[in-house]
């Protein structure tokens, strides 16, 4: 889980769901990469649970790209999102997402496609997808691979400035540009 720990974030939905996990996944590892004024409460809760060694806060990070390499998947439990950049980060680094059904996340995760959504605030159903996602490690591989295949067709900066010019333009009452012909080198 990439993001600050900030109320919105509901990083304590993700340590009630931890504690519910079967016991098949007791060897899971949850790094939370971010720092805040949670932290306090979180680490309280998290050794009143004994999940001191399976919930991990891994404070402020600049080696982001590098924890979701390693990473089987992520999570984003947040109460509020705009259109997520952990999420679409998570999904160009090929990792299946579990989050909540917030604000723009609907809009990046398609249900069982790349990721799985949950209600905000429910650690059964978020333990419930958890469960699911990282007992098919294969299925969840192939979420991934989806979510990279869509960052990279919907989602890349051309996409981005191709999308806006578009909207400019219509603002404007623009005809639409013709993209001119490309050369070809030899």
């Amino acid at each position: 889980m990439i993001g600050n720990l900030w109320p919105v974030k509901g990083h304590r939905t993700l340590v009630e769901a931890v504690s519910r996990l079967p016991a098949e996944l007791r060897q899971v590892r949850f790094l939370c990469a971010g720092e805040g004024p949670e932290r306090e409460a979180l680490t309280a809760r998290i050794a009143q649970l004994g999940l001191a060694g399976r919930v991990l806060l891994l404070g402020h990070r600049l080696d982001v790209p590098a924890l979701l390499s390693r990473a089987q998947a992520a999570c984003l439990c947040s109460s509020a999102e705009g259109l997520s950049n952990g999420l679409m980060e998570a999904m160009a680094a090929r990792l299946p997402v579990v989050a909540t059904r917030v604000g723009g996340n609907p809009e990046l995760i398609h249900e069982g496609e790349n990721g799985l959504l949950v209600p905000y605030g429910d650690a059964e159903a978020l333990a419930g997808r958890l469960t699911a996602l990282l007992s098919a490690p294969e299925h969840a591989r192939e979420m991934g691979a989806r979510g990279r295949r869509r960052v990279e067709a919907e989602l890349s900066l051309e996409r981005m400035a191709e999308g806006h010019g578009k909207l400019y333009r219509r603002a404007l009452g623009c005809a639409p540009l013709v993209p001119e012909p490309r050369l070809r080198t030899a």
